[in-house]
Order: C-alpha cells, then structure tokens, then sequence
C-alpha cells in the first residue's frame, strides 16, 4: 500500500514541508493472522498500525502491529526511511 497526502501546510496553501508519504507491504497469512512485511516512510508525521478482529459474539479486538512516532517537521524533505518487520503482539 502506498500513501501520499498533503500535510496541512499545504493543504492551507501555505508554505511548509513537503508531502506526507509512506509504503506499507501487510501480508494476511492464512490463518487471519496480519504481518507487516516491512516498508518505508517519512518520520513525520506518526503512523499507527492495528489489526481488528471479531470474535463469535461479535466482541471486537484491536491489536497494535507498530506505531512510528513522529520525529521532526522537517522530516517530510528528507527520504523515507526503512519500516522492520512486525507480527501483532499480544
């Protein structure tokens, strides 16, 4: 998956960073599970990562695959940095 949004600077029309881009490649395994096969993104601004299952009751579970805390602004002119490999954690 490939995202590419304005950030609010320039959706204001004012000047500022650049675009917001991030490549995200998530794998369902065959048994539902959802892995992050990795990826790249700028460091700015945070990316979350969840996966959502319901149960036979219909309970609803949320599980955090990785969080990418934002670092600087000005992150958004440099290159997109590596994103590891990650499975849901408990």
């Amino acid at each position: 998956m490939s995202v590419t949004a304005l950030n609010g600077y320039s959706a204001k029309g004012m000047p500022g960073p650049s675009d917001i881009q991030f490549d995200l490649n998530i794998v369902k395994k065959p048994d539902g599970t959802v892995q992050l096969e990795g990826g790249e993104a700028k460091t700015f601004p945070t990316i979350a990562i969840y996966s959502y299952t319901k149960d036979q009751d219909g309970n609803i579970t949320t599980t955090k695959i990785r969080e990418l805390p934002e670092q600087s602004p000005d992150d958004l002119e440099k290159p997109k940095q590596p994103i590891p490999q990650a499975t849901p954690q408990p």
